[in-house]
């Protein structure tokens, strides 16, 4: 463990921070207890300076914003769910940090990064100078999940159909630009090139709707999508050489789905994935559901799943949908990071998994 000092400058002092709170979104668990005072910085001078220490793991990687208070006071214990979200609407990223991501939960702005200095390498998420980009195009689908789907098409494409990719929360993956991560891979020849599609919808009902209700994105993944990617796209038609990915309930439904259509789908990566998940409505996923699909599916199906080391509760669940996965013949892969559920962690985790998967 070691201290890292978060120092914050006021920015309007016309208007100035009563309370100011470093919000590190991999620890957002940790703000479920609602004890705040460790995350409280100090005002450290009369020119609006407010710094403060945590003690963070060596390995650890996390975004992070600064919430100033301007309008109420932060109690350093004792904020229910409506006080902390409003205290975490006031986030804002850290103006000495260029290195950002986001939005993230429950605000619309960017979040700084912080990697300590024993976090794992992510060498392939930023653009790189002379590296050939792909293509990609945006479609409406004119439905409510997905409402928009961004498929990118490789810089150069061999003879052949090419391997697909089919992602979860486009409107996450789209403005952080992860067809960055996948133009340095290809170009490294650590993957073969491949069309991937990211499919879209606003964070909400809609997202919950279409992840966690198999007729819905079964329906819409089997019928459309693919045929899609294989007319226009030059997609491959084979489970072996395509790649489904999601995070949180995307990783759960990526699971299941992979399970359910194994002809269709041979691979997944999970991050993540909501295993606690208990689908209480009928038609709906659940975790429970899900492990037990996994001990009657079928064992060509090939897993790679991770989940941060933070995410109490969480990464519990994913344990035992690895374990499940094992004792039942599947091709499984399974790590855990030090990190919370954050997309600065799984944007280095598809890298690792887009490698493992596409080149077996």
């Amino acid at each position: 463990m070691s201290t890292f000092e978060f120092t914050w400058q006021e920015s309007d002092p016309s208007h100035p921070a009563q309370d100011v709170l470093v919000r590190l979104i991999g620890f957002d668990n940790v703000y479920d207890t609602r004890e705040l005072g460790p995350y409280l910085l100090k005002r450290a001078d009369a020119s609006g300076q407010w710094t403060g220490t945590v003690e963070l793991p060596d390995e650890v990687r996390t975004s992070y914003q600064f919430c100033p208070a301007r309008d109420f006071r932060i109690p350093p214990s004792g904020l229910d769910e409506d006080g902390w979200m409003k205290v975490i609407a006031t986030g804002v990223p850290d103006p000495a940090v260029p290195n950002t991501i986001g939005p993230v939960y429950g605000n619309s702005r960017a979040a700084s990064i912080l990697e300590m200095p024993g976090a794992s390498p992510q060498p392939w998420w930023e653009h790189r100078a002379g590296v050939a980009q792909g293509t990609v195009q945006e479609l409406v689908t004119g439905r409510d999940w997905p409402s928009s789907l961004h498929v990118y098409s490789p810089p150069v494409a061999p003879g052949g159909p090419l391997p697909v990719v089919v992602m979860f929360d486009a409107q996450a993956w789209v403005p952080i630009g992860i067809t960055a991560t996948f133009d340095n891979l290809i170009a490294e020849e650590l993957v073969p090139p491949f069309v991937a599609a990211m499919a879209g919808y606003p964070f909400g009902p809609a997202r919950v709707r279409g992840l966690t209700y198999p007729a819905v994105h079964l329906q819409y993944l089997m019928e459309d999508l693919m045929p899609l990617l294989v007319k226009d796209f030059g997609g491959t038609t084979e489970a072996s050489r395509t790649v489904l990915i999601g995070q949180s309930l995307g990783g759960l439904a990526a699971v299941s789905i992979a399970l359910k259509a194994p002809h269709r789908f041979g691979n997944v990566l999970s991050q993540s994935a909501s295993v606690w998940w208990p689908g209480t409505e009928e038609g709906q996923l659940s975790g429970d559901g899900v492990i037990a699909e996994a001990a009657a599916g079928h064992k060509q199906v090939r897993f790679w799943l991770e989940a941060g080391a933070l995410e109490d509760g969480l990464v519990e669940g994913n344990r035992d949908l690895h374990k499940v996965l094992g004792q039942h013949g599947f091709d499984v892969t399974y790590r855990e990071y030090q990190g919370g559920h954050d997309f600065a962690c799984w944007r280095g985790g598809i890298a690792d998994g887009l490698i493992a998967l596409l080149n077996r």
